[in-house]
């Protein structure tokens, strides 16, 4: 990453923010600025990187004050002005793209995070400078609106400012690291207390924090099982945790007819029990441990030799099975050490095991010996493990070089979706025309 100019970026960022944000205030010379903000997206992992969007709030806006950066006083996807021209925008985004993408995925995440560095440091810019050369209010602040909420702000916005505006979720965020720090039977009965949306504290960190307390989980849990309105949240939390003592496990078994509970027997290897269920309960038990939705801090080896067992077992199962695997949806990561395991898989009789392994084979944090394997399934009887082989081929760019042919073959296929799948010069084509 050193060759890189990170320097010349920078200086770049902060010319080009700033610059967007002295043309609105020339062409409209009439109002004062209480607030500059970048939104969105900023690119996609292991594909590309972008500048979010740059927003301008003015001070007639009128928006009530609610006291949250959630409200359309602070969230500038709401604003009159959400997104003011940047120049050079297009030509910053392709050059970091292009220093991202030149080597594996943890270069991409280094450069990711230093690319993200370097837009906060820019909002800095913008929180010192355009006050003094635009109209803006007294109390005029520049942030970064995104998922990370509070944290993000409080890096570019003075803590007096942040109190005075963000009261609430500093509020929540007190509560957060009050939390961290209390004793585990406090945390527990808080988080199982937050199991269900509400305003101070979402059901998704109640969760995280009762399967980051492991085995100490457990008796909360299975108090949570004995109630019907906490048992889906309770056996998620399960799924995630990928253990549970024989209580809980019996406990899940009394109300195994639902989804989660189903689920979570599933991820914990309960198969024996789940073959004797009915086919929707088992089916629903033998693909968990597929989809991302139950992955939880603790790795788990690939395996598919559950579900060929099901399907083998139970033959009126697949049809259930490949609803519920379906390409598009959710699906768990493979990593080091599951390349054995996936290349068995790309030879498996059963289609939607084929199709389920050559989805995972497009992590580029593979070992890329996996790649001979992964090409000769695009000769596969099956069309769709043919175009979701081309498609993970294509994840590992450069290294899926040599099996361009082959693909590029497939325009002849009798499949019309395979036969869509687009050259990939073709690809790159749109990718430049759409970033000049």
């Amino acid at each position: 990453m050193s060759s890189f100019d990170w320097a010349g970026l920078q200086t770049s960022l902060r010319s080009a923010f700033a610059g967007a944000v002295e043309r609105f205030a020339r062409a409209h010379p009439e109002v004062r600025l209480r607030a500059v903000a970048l939104h969105g997206f900023s690119g996609q992992f292991d594909r590309s990187l972008s500048l979010p969007a740059l927003a301008v709030a003015l001070e007639s806006d009128g928006f009530a004050d609610r006291g949250t950066l959630f409200s359309e006083r602070f969230g500038p996807a709401d604003w009159r002005h959400a997104e003011l021209e940047v120049d050079g925008a297009s030509a910053l985004e392709r050059a970091v793209t292009a220093e991202a993408t030149r080597a594996d995925r943890a270069h991409f995440a280094a450069t990711e995070k230093a690319f993200t560095e370097a837009l906060l440091e820019a909002v800095r810019h913008l929180a010192t400078q355009v006050p003094t050369r635009v109209p803006t209010t007294p109390d005029f602040i520049a942030y970064w609106f995104s998922n990370a909420g509070l944290e993000m702000v409080r890096q570019t916005v003075p803590a007096p400012l942040v109190e005075r505006f963000f009261p609430k979720d500093l509020a929540r965020l007190c509560l957060r690291e009050r939390m961290a720090a209390a004793p585990v039977e406090e945390r527990l009965t808080f988080f199982a207390a937050h199991l269900h949306a509400n305003d101070e504290f979402s059901w998704e960190e109640a969760q995280a924090g009762l399967v980051a307390a492991g085995d100490d989980a457990f008796p909360t849990l299975l108090g949570l099982l004995s109630n019907a309105r906490d048992v889906a949240a309770a056996a998620m939390v399960v799924a995630r945790l990928g253990r549970a003592n024989v209580a809980l496990v019996e406990a899940l078994r009394q109300r195994d007819e639902g989804l989660w509970p189903a689920m979570a027997l599933g991820r914990l290897g309960d198969f024996d029990w789940l073959l004797r269920r009915p086919v929707r309960t088992a089916v629903l038990g033998f693909t968990a441990p597929y989809k991302a939705i139950t992955q939880g801090p603790r790795r788990v080896p690939l395996d598919y030799r559950p579900l060929e067992r099901l399907l083998e077992t139970v033959p009126d199962a697949a049809p259930l099975v490949e609803k519920e695997l379906a390409p598009g949806r959710s699906r768990v990561h493979a990593g080091r050490g599951d390349e054995a395991e996936l290349a068995r898989g790309f030879g498996s009789r059963h289609r939607v095991v084929r199709w389920h392994a050559v989805s995972l084979a497009g992590w580029r944090d593979l070992d890329p010996a996996v790649l001979p394997a992964l090409a000769d399934r695009l000769g596969d009887v099956d069309a769709t493990v043919r175009r979701l082989t081309v498609l993970s081929l294509r994840q590992w760019k450069a290294a899926a070089e040599p099996y361009e042919a082959r693909i590029a073959a497939l325009a002849n296929d009798d499949d019309a979706l395979v036969r869509r799948i687009e050259p990939l010069e073709e690809q790159v084509d749109k990718l430049e025309r759409k970033s000049s």
